[in-house]
């Protein structure tokens, strides 16, 4: 049986009647959009709540099996002197059974060239349109003997190398293609590698054994470079090619791979921060100040430095009334456009950690994101936030149960930012939380 539902006519008027009541009494001050408000609130918008950024660093950072080799050097005048020199090692590969090595003949086998072949990751800080060179040096230890009791190695840690490089490779970097940069390896290293398998030697017949013989390379940047440049650290993509050749009726080519190792691959990085801004951050215990930097804060990826953004008055909001809501909350980070350049790019989206003083562990746990804004006249260029929730669940916290952001980028990032506070001298970029939230008193 078909059942039709209606609404009584007393109520229906009830409601019109209550409807209209409403819309007489609100008045102006209390809309938002085209949302009326209760009688007895108010909508508040302001933009002139404190942000307070602190610079910060960690002591160290795991460097192991990022999937990126690093090298370079390049000077910034915030940031100081930034040297990246990666560590690699390598694994023996499996022959072909059908080549000349592994048939015994007796025919000769002849080397033709040792190389070594790295493939850009389209990673790069600094100024790529001048000459680099990579120094390739030999290392005089294994770098799993260097690890510690987790297996890792940081961004502080280091292997003994040869004092006299294999090679120096000069190159001018095209670091936007995925050509490989091929750096010719000495010829009598390819000759001992050849010689050693074609004599099944005990250094070729185990990957342990023939990396405690070839232990691997230290890829050194030269002093004066202007640039870091990032490589792949994957078995197709970084390796060592042996190229030899036989000849009998005619002549026969043939090429062995000795593919990098890259649960053992790790960068070291090193700083100078003497004469710039940030030369007083010598440790995790140190806290720069915006106010002491020229209302300056400063994030940078490889060196685990980064910024602590705080709202400490943000509490004043409940003195304007007996009740607060917050209806949207936006935190605007603009970076200080003397800073930018060609050669020192922004990166297009930040992620910001919350975080309080009993967990100061940095990259953990919840999260919001930022969105780089761009203005063509290069005024108004920012990072947008979204923090409504962060907001409203920090309104009314005090001591212990406040919390703050972390402004971190990522351990294998060449980005950084140089952000002005709200102190900042150009008024255009100082940070901003531009909050709207609702005041209800209800005794008005």
């Amino acid at each position: 049986m078909h059942r039709q539902t209606y609404t009584s006519r007393p109520a229906w008027i009830l409601l019109l009647l209550g409807w209209v009541f409403a819309l007489g009494a609100c008045s102006s001050d209390m809309t938002v959009g085209n949302f009326m408000v209760s009688p007895s609130g108010k909508m508040v918008y302001t933009d002139t709540c404190t942000v307070h950024l602190t610079t910060q660093i960690v002591d160290s950072l795991v460097t192991t099996n990022t999937g990126i080799v690093y090298c370079g050097t390049y000077d910034d005048p915030y940031l100081g002197t930034t040297s990246a020199v990666g560590y690699t090692c390598f694994n023996l590969t499996t022959f072909a059974s059908s080549s000349p090595i592994s048939t015994g003949v007796t025919y000769p086998v002849i080397f033709d060239s040792l190389i070594l072949s790295l493939q850009p990751a389209r990673r790069f800080y600094g100024d790529t349109l001048q000459d680099m060179t990579i120094h390739i040096h030999q290392l005089k230890e294994l770098i799993e003997d260097n690890e510690d009791i987790y297996g890792y190695c940081y961004n502080t840690s280091s292997i003994p190398y040869e004092e006299t490089p294999v090679v120096s490779y000069t190159f001018r970097p095209h670091p936007r293609r995925t050509k490989p940069v091929e750096i010719r390896l000495p010829d009598a290293m390819g000759e001992d590698l050849l010689e050693k398998i074609r004599n099944s030697a005990d250094e070729m017949t185990t990957t342990e054994k023939f990396r405690r013989y070839f232990k691997g390379f230290a890829l050194v940047p030269d002093e004066n470079d202007h640039a870091v440049l990032g490589y792949h650290a994957v078995d197709t993509m970084f390796f060592m090619q042996l190229y030899y050749h036989t000849i009998m009726e005619y002549r026969t080519d043939y090429t062995i791979t000795f593919p990098i190792h890259p649960g053992y691959q790790f960068n070291q990085y090193q700083f100078d921060r003497t004469g710039t801004p940030t030369e007083g951050l010598v440790d995790s215990e140190t806290d720069l100040f915006s106010y002491t930097t020229g209302h300056k804060a400063f994030v940078q990826g490889l060196s685990g430095m980064y910024s602590k953004i705080e709202f400490p008055y943000l509490n004043d909001i409940e003195k304007t009334g007996k009740l607060s809501a917050i209806v949207n909350a936006e935190l605007r980070l603009y970076p200080a456009r003397e800073a930018a350049s060609d050669e020192t790019p922004l990166p297009s989206r930040i992620t910001l950690y919350i975080s309080d003083e009993e967990n100061p562990v940095i990259a953990e746990g919840e999260t919001v994101t930022g969105t780089l804004v761009k203005d063509q006249y290069e005024r108004n260029t920012h990072y947008a936030i979204g923090i409504s929730s962060f907001i409203a669940e920090e309104l009314g916290a005090i001591g212990v149960y406040k919390r703050h952001l972390q402004l971190v980028l990522p351990d294998t990032s060449l980005y950084r930012i140089v952000l002005g506070d709200h102190k900042y001298p150009d008024v255009q970029n100082q940070a901003q939380l531009n909050i709207q939230y609702m005041v209800y008193d209800p005794h008005e």
